[in-house]
């Protein structure tokens, strides 16, 4: 072989190769991007979401608290037992710095503070008139079941903001009578410094820097500690001045939720979050929202990095894969007689893309193709194991089978619109079962183009995350691992609908831990945190599998008994749970003495929802610690009038 046939040769195999090698970077790299922009995304939903868990279930105990019968009357003995409830709650919340209620006049009747882990109720002689105060007078005019947001800010004290900073959020809610006269105002006072470091002020070890905005542009958590709250601290830094390019991007109209955006040598991912987010489908912990109102507009909730750290790791790739082409290069010839194997590396690809199309069949991800009209033409076995349809029953008809009522019409106008213009729609979706039960799955939603550009179908997948952090964080209580609330009532209601068909009886239970607020004040929250657990344990050592056991806030729990034949089945599990009460509890150490008072309402004896039902179960709590404590009281409507008066 001459020098000239050598030099064509080695041109024709490494001009190819070279392209190859930096074609696969340019894949690479954009497939790197990509990658972290879904990251970014990811993280900023899970922020996002832990955010309004939090202030969801801040919401939802202020909900709570201002439609407490204690309110209806406020006599000397009410306001007792209404304090007692605000130190419980505290003491389980400690960035609760003050829970108050604040009469129609503007003048506080009861005020919880909490500093420092140390819970007290303010003296008589210390309490303030508040009629001045904008988020009296704001919450004081909103219709029955509305909540007043105020604008998330650094606290004042005496005129001077209060050092070291301490962020706060007030919630408010305004009390009615039965009768829908105003009688005065809940406040709980949320410090949220606990959430910003948490969420916002810690490094990230992928280099990612997340941050959270108000609607002016100015860090709230995240960015250089120095250049937080512009305008509150003397000085105008913020990031809609820092990178006018990247604000400009930003979700602050109403659309997207939802962005990517680049400016410069940084790329991100921001999530427009707006208050009424906390209550999805005019809910929240299952009260009827008339109105939810806020002094912010909107919060962004935002994930960013720099280019450079991001792609170091694809230009290494692609350094040693320009070492290997040069090895390659050097074996050129052995190369060229491999060429003959190319056949039977041809028959094994058509062998592996048979087995390809086997891989919907088989994957755990839920996949669902619908035509350009959204009716289904296929299901996967993973679909229909999560959804309970079978496939036969779901073939022809539109995916709105699994709506749960629990997002806005605006959500999924947003879904349409971006999928009908060709782009991937991602985001969190709460669907309901064939059963009934809901499920949260993580789906992407993408549309299905023809050579002309024209969309012929759409392809969803999807992941079942219900028992994720997330899920958990919104549907059970972190310290005992019960359900919460909002799981309770979901369930609550879907008993009372199993019931009303099939003729069942259930019972909901209302428990009270008696003498808790002791064991906190003597030997700490951490005992007390113990002896929740411990209770906890012992009472879902009684329940069927079938029932739910449900820790409601503080030291109140929540029992659901399904398809009991008769309120003495309810009366038998309640004496069972007073029994377990007279076992000694040791908590570090020392023997402490603890009871419970326990309230019972039975549907269908109370033709009431989820909530009447629990409220029903609450003031039956409240006949029995009326009676001496440590026993049970079933619910009659004569035994309560006196925690109904107007």
């Amino acid at each position: 072989m001459t020098n000239q046939m050598f030099v064509w040769r080695f041109l024709a195999v490494a001009i190819p190769a070279i392209l190859v090698v930096f074609g696969l970077h340019l894949a690479d790299r954009a497939k790197t991007l990509d990658k972290w922009q879904q990251h970014m995304e990811t993280k900023v939903q899970e922020a996002s979401a832990m955010l309004l868990a939090d202030f969801r279930e801040a919401s939802t105990d202020a909900m709570l608290l201002a439609d407490d019968s204690l309110l209806q009357h406020q006599s000397a003995q009410a306001m007792d037992m209404l304090a007692e409830r605000f130190m419980s709650l505290a003491s389980f919340h400690p960035h609760y710095q003050q829970v108050r209620f604040i009469d129609v006049s503007g003048m506080e009747r009861v005020r919880v503070n909490s500093i420092g882990g140390k819970v007290w109720r303010v003296a008589a002689s210390e309490l303030q008139d508040k009629s001045g105060r904008d988020y009296f007078q704001e919450a004081v005019s909103l219709p029955v079941n509305s909540l007043r947001l105020s604008r998330l800010d650094l606290n004042i004290e005496h005129g001077k903001i209060e050092q070291p900073l301490n962020p706060m959020l007030r919630f408010s809610v305004p009390v009615h009578s039965q009768r829908g006269k105003c009688l005065g105002v809940i406040v709980i006072n949320y410090g949220v410094a606990p959430v910003l470091a948490k969420l916002f002020n810690t490094e990230d070890p992928s280099g990612l820097r997340m941050m959270l905005l108000n609607a002016q542009g100015a860090w709230l958590g995240g960015g250089a500690e120095q250049d937080r709250w512009g305008g509150m601290l003397g000085h105008e830094r913020t990031f809609k001045q820092a990178d006018p390019q990247a604000w400009s991007m930003l979700p602050t109209r109403q659309g997207k939720n939802l962005v990517r955006w680049s400016s410069g040598s940084n790329f991100g991912a921001t999530r427009r979050v707006v208050p009424t987010d906390l209550g999805a489908n005019d809910s929240l912990g299952g009260w009827s929202i008339a109105q939810i109102s806020s002094a912010d507009p909107f919060w962004l909730v935002s994930g960013q990095t720099d280019v450079a750290t991001i792609l170091a790791p694809a230009y290494e790739r692609l350094r040693v894969g320009l070492v290997l082409l040069v090895l390659g290069l050097a074996l050129w010839a052995f190369v060229m007689r491999g060429w003959g194997r190319l056949k039977i590396l041809s028959a094994a690809a058509m062998q592996q893309a048979h087995k390809l199309a086997k891989v919907v069949e088989q994957t755990t991800d839920h996949v669902l193709i619908t035509d350009k009209d959204g009716r289904m033409d296929y299901v996967n076995p993973a679909f229909c194991r999560a959804t309970g349809y079978e496939q036969r029953e779901v073939v022809g008809e539109n995916p709105s089978l699994l709506k749960s009522g629990q997002h806005s019409s605006e959500f999924y106008a947003d879904m349409w619109r971006r999928i009908k213009q060709g782009e991937d729609f991602q985001d969190l979706f709460v669907n309901r079962r064939k059963n009934g039960m809901l499920y949260y799955e993580e789906k992407t939603i993408s549309p299905l183009l023809d050579e002309k550009g024209m969309v012929t179908h759409y392809v969803s997948t999807g992941k079942d995350i219900t028992d994720s952090k997330i899920t958990r964080l919104a549907f059970y209580d972190p310290l005992t691992e019960l359900v919460n609330r909002v799981l309770f009532l979901d369930r609550l209601e879907h008993e009372i609908s199993h019931a009303r068909r099939t003729k069942h009886t259930i019972a909901v239970m209302y428990l009270d831990l008696d003498g808790f607020k002791g064991v906190n004040d003597e030997l700490g929250h951490e005992a007390g945190d113990k002896l929740l657990v411990e209770f906890s344990r012992r009472v879902s050592a009684l329940m069927r599998r079938s029932d739910t056991f449900a820790r409601i806030g503080g030291d109140e729990f929540a029992v659901l008994l399904k398809e009991i034949q008769s309120e003495a089945d309810a009366e038998d599990v309640a004496s069972k749970i007073l029994q377990t009460m007279e076992s000694d509890w040791m908590i570090d150490g020392k023997k402490i003495t603890i009871g419970v008072s326990i309230g019972i309402s039975l549907y269908p004896s109370e033709e009431v929802d989820a909530n009447g039902l629990l409220k029903k179960a609450d003031q039956a709590m409240y006949q029995a610690k009326l009676g001496g404590r440590n026993r049970y009281s079933l619910y009659h409507p004569s035994s309560s009038d006196d925690l109904e008066g107007d």
